[in-house]
């Protein structure tokens, strides 16, 4: 196997910058994400929104918070972004559910305009079909939603947890 070399696992040191790095990116992003997303549900009187909004942010400064004790040599910090995840994944998935079971056919139907229904009549929906369908369909983007947030933060929380004895022997030789 000549020409091919197998590049050495990273050090401690560096396993804890990139942990740092990508924690301190997806709090960053997701205190500003959350935050705007936060005031916009607040400014269309979406009560529900703007607390999860604000849950999120939140969970975004944790996570921040982490990142600052890891960097004051403190392993307790990689609690806080892993705790981090997993307050998040809990705060999206209920936030799914509550929208997920709260569809509302007359608010939907009063959305619906004629151009709108034509449009389903060419797609070859009766009238009858239509709320229905758009049902099943907000039903299905909750629940993708959810599923997305367990696959990502769930794999997030895995990937912070397991760097924890590479962060602590880095953080030791500080």
């Amino acid at each position: 196997m000549t020409g091919k070399t197998d590049a050495p696992p990273p050090l401690p040191h560096e396993i804890l910058d990139r942990v740092c790095r990508l924690a301190r990116f997806e709090g960053r992003s997701l205190l500003i994400l959350a935050g705007l997303f936060s005031l916009l549900a607040a400014y269309q009187r979406d009560g529900i929104g703007a607390f999860a909004g604000c849950l999120a942010a939140a969970v975004g400064v944790a996570e921040l918070n982490g990142v600052n004790r890891l960097r004051q040599a403190s392993i307790s910090g990689l609690s806080w972004i892993v705790g981090s995840q997993i307050a998040l994944l809990f705060t999206v998935l209920t936030y799914a559910i509550l929208r997920a079971t709260t569809f509302d056919p007359a608010a939907v139907a009063q959305l619906i305009t004629t151009e709108t229904r034509a449009e389903f009549a060419e797609l070859g929906l009766r009238e009858d079909q239509i709320l229905p369908m758009l049902e099943k369909s907000y039903v299905g983007l909750y629940a993708t939603i959810g599923l997305v947030s367990v696959v990502y933060q769930g794999a997030m929380a895995l990937y912070y947890h397991r760097r924890r004895d590479a962060v602590r022997r880095a953080l030791e030789d500080v």
